[in-house]
């Protein structure tokens, strides 16, 4: 009796309530894929399972469940559990495998293998996660394993299954070489070599993402879906469309769904010409979606969904987030899959450094419109952008009626510990060298100024750190005081930087204002 209750509790400490029964459901309706598997009842074959996933990217094995997603249910029994225990402690090396019971449902949790372990077994056998298929691995695969390794990233993985002969995409490759700009001399198979597009014969997942004519047909979840309601809620669907194409392909089809859905307003400013002005500021939208395609987790069930409601513009993706503070996240930059990123990056469609938060911000702010909320729930990061009223809130009111100075002097600095500078001090510092022209800068420009007065000059970089902005803020900032004669620029490229006018600060405001 003493050891049966050992082992209860043995078992009690291996099992985590975690799941309720809607999230399991949700869970089996996502179908099996690279790290979901469906197990009718609980035999030898599970060991496998565990492997694969433990050699690849971790995954759950729903035990009870028939592989058309159909829950059956198993009985549960003290047996059953030291049998699936006895199944979980011969791989080797050991893992920290768990479960829990849903519903009559053994929910098997393997977690990613640890890197140093790697490759597991099971009974001298190695197996390996491809797709939503277990495979056993050569000797010369394991090899070709450790040499490449597990450690890196999803998006580093060779992928076999990619026939370039039939699956490439040459219009997303002509896309690709435009937007990045590669000379038409430069051969193919050296650029994708380069870049990580392709190792041996064989295209890396980021390549498979980037040129595949049917990105589904690898990754099932690679797909974005937007979604047309028509009113505030998911009741009535009044048209959905979804993108199965490589990355640049969807991206733009998620682009253009927006821009034909959304309202777009036409505005004519004093004797110029018709302009043109969506109601939600596209580069802000485009940031978003391509963020959420750049930063999806492709290991899990979900896919980026976009939908258009009434009132907002939801933009969902499936995330792991880093183990950080979720303000940190929101100002930081952590791409989820740096390969894909990096190479979304030559051809301008993301930042490099910095995030792509601050940037929709920005372009928010420009809009004179209130930031996107921005969520994350475990799995889900969501971005909430709210549509204006036109009636009673247009652009033409918002912007063109607003001078640029005040939505300069609004902005709202990120952080609360960012660096306050005594404005009574600047001012006393500026009078010193022109108070006619310091007088009526904003806040933000005094301290431009000043940071130029005591470091001679001042870059781009510089900009953004200190106000902790995006480079199109530290653009309109710079270009506002030149405007005003009071910086002048030099250098080039990532040589850029800026130092006062000489009439500056030696002359009249009379004298700098005439001044070519």
């Amino acid at each position: 009796m003493e050891v049966i209750n050992k082992m209860k509790n043995k078992m009690k400490n291996k099992m985590k309530n975690k799941m309720d029964k809607k999230e399991l459901l949700n869970l089996i309706k996502t179908g099996e894929g690279l790290n979901l598997e469906f197990k009718e009842t609980l035999s030898k074959e599970i060991k496998k399972e565990i492997c694969a996933f433990a050699n690849s990217f971790g995954g759950k094995i729903l035990v009870g469940v028939k592989d058309t997603g159909k829950v059956k249910g198993i009985k549960i029994s003290n047996q059953l559990l030291s049998q699936l225990q006895n199944f979980i402690s011969e791989l080797r090396p050991k893992l920290d495998v768990s479960y829990e019971i849903v519903d009559k449902i053994i929910v098997v949790d393997v977690p990613r293998g640890v890197a140093k372990e790697i490759p597991y077994s099971v009974n001298g056998k190695f197996y390996l996660r491809e797709g939503a298929n277990s495979q056993t691995l050569s000797r010369e695969e394991i090899k070709e394993y450790f040499l490449f390794g597990r450690n890196n990233n999803f998006d580093e993985l060779m992928n076999k299954d990619f026939d370039e002969r039939k699956d490439f995409d040459e219009k997303s490759y002509e896309l690709f070489r435009r937007y990045g700009k590669f000379s038409d001399l430069l051969k193919r198979d050296v650029l994708f070599e380069n870049l990580k597009i392709r190792r041996k014969e064989y295209f890396t997942n980021a390549g498979v993402l980037l040129f595949a004519k049917d990105s589904t047909k690898f990754f099932t979840t690679s797909r974005v879906t937007c979604v047309l309601f028509q009113g505030f809620d998911k009741v009535k669907i009044l048209d959905k469309t979804e993108f199965t194409g490589s990355v640049i392909k969807n991206y733009e089809g998620a682009i253009n769904y927006l821009k034909e859905k959304l309202n777009t307003e036409f505005v004519i400013n004093d004797a110029g010409p018709r302009k043109e002005f969506l109601e939600l500021p596209e580069d802000a939208l485009r940031e978003a979606v391509i963020n959420a395609i750049t930063h999806k987790d492709y290991t899990s069930n979900g896919h980026v969904q976009i939908d258009v409601y009434k009132d907002r513009v939801e933009i969902v993706n499936p995330a792991v987030l880093p183990d950080l503070p979720f303000e940190d996240i929101l100002r930081g930059s952590f791409p989820r899959n740096p390969v894909l990123h990096s190479l979304l990056n030559k051809i301008d469609f993301v930042e490099n450094v910095g995030s792509g938060i601050l940037r929709i911000n920005d372009f928010m702010e420009e809009y004179r419109l209130g930031n996107p909320k921005y969520e994350f729930n475990g799995l889900w990061f969501i971005t909430t952008f709210y549509r204006p009223d036109l009636e009673k809130n247009s652009y033409e009111k918002r912007v063109l009626n607003e001078p640029l100075n005040e939505s300069l002097n609004n902005r709202e600095r990120v952080g609360e510990s960012q660096k306050k500078i005594d404005m009574v001090q600047v001012d006393a510092k500026l009078t010193q060298v022109d108070a006619k022209l310091t007088q009526k800068l904003s806040d933000k420009e005094k301290e431009i100024i000043l940071f130029v007065i005591n470091n001679k000059k001042i870059t781009s970089k510089n900009l953004q750190n200190l106000f902790e902005i995006s480079r199109e803020m530290a653009n309109r900032y710079f270009n506002k005081l030149m405007g005003d004669k009071l910086i002048i620029r030099k250098g080039t490229g990532k040589s850029t930087y800026y130092i006062l006018r000489q009439s500056f600060g030696n002359h009249s405001a009379k004298e700098v204002k005439n001044e070519k």
